[in-house]
């Protein structure tokens, strides 16, 4: 049994070219390997063109590669909502493709239109849904834009991953007596770390609305909070 929740193995998707008379054929993926662990979030940043939503079509089983395999568990693909219906729409496709209770989610830009309250509505349930061991693969133009919702992050050039990039976010809290509080809440959050007068806490397995809400139960004054985000290069693309 594979220990993904999506496994592709150079999977090569192409298309007719969209001239009449042209009997040539565009190539949108060209080799392209990729894994996504149960409750992991990869990011799939790209050019329009790149080849994004042809890979999360082909994830979603919606479209078959011409070469190559992949495999799924059962999934979900959610297409970009227009500009007129964006912040009600985004989360209103999202809540529908969830009723099929699937373990992959495929979100084609759900966050481009969206404004920042939204924006972080729609991360926080995200958020959620990989605690409970849901995959994620959602795409962006702008990496960036991709930071707060992604473990990872892979970057399409012309249907072929170009980079791999890692994502790490942590959760900087500016609190009072902070010895005290960094004692109280390793109890509920092991990962939390204590930096002179400062706490930090890695959101690799919790939500900073979590850590605040344990702040607050625990009688934690917090006087200011970040978040910060650093990257690490990773593989330029995954084995074959």
């Amino acid at each position: 049994m594979s220990p993904f929740a999506l496994e592709l193995r150079s999977v090569t998707r192409r298309y007719r070219a969209g001239v009449t008379g042209c009997s040539g054929e565009v190539t949108a993926l060209d080799r392209v390997s990729l894994t996504v662990a149960p409750g992991e979030c990869v990011g799939v940043a790209g050019a329009p063109g790149s080849g994004k939503s042809t890979l999360l079509l082909c994830a979603a089983g919606i479209l078959r590669p011409h070469e190559g395999t992949v495999r799924a568990v059962p999934a979900a693909f959610v297409a970009r909502r227009g500009s007129s219906e964006a912040q009600l729409g985004s989360h209103a496709a999202l809540t529908h493709a969830l009723r099929a209770a699937p373990r992959l989610l495929c979100l084609d830009d759900p966050l481009a239109l969206l404004d920042e309250s939204a924006r972080e509505r729609y991360v926080t349930l995200l958020h959620k849904l990989r605690g409970a061991g849901v995959a994620v693969l959602i795409s962006g133009r702008n990496p960036q834009t991709l930071d707060s919702s992604s473990s990872r992050i892979v970057t399409l050039e012309s249907g072929r991953i170009s980079r791999a990039v890692q994502r790490r976010r942590t959760l900087e809290l500016e609190v009072g007596m902070p010895s005290y509080a960094a004692t109280a809440l390793a109890n509920r959050i092991p990962s939390v770390r204590r930096l002179g007068h400062a706490l930090r806490v890695a959101l690799d397995d919790v939500t900073a609305e979590e850590v605040l809400s344990a702040c607050l139960a625990l009688g934690i004054r917090v006087h200011g909070s970040r978040v910060i985000t650093t990257a690490a290069p990773g593989r330029v693309a995954e084995a074959e």
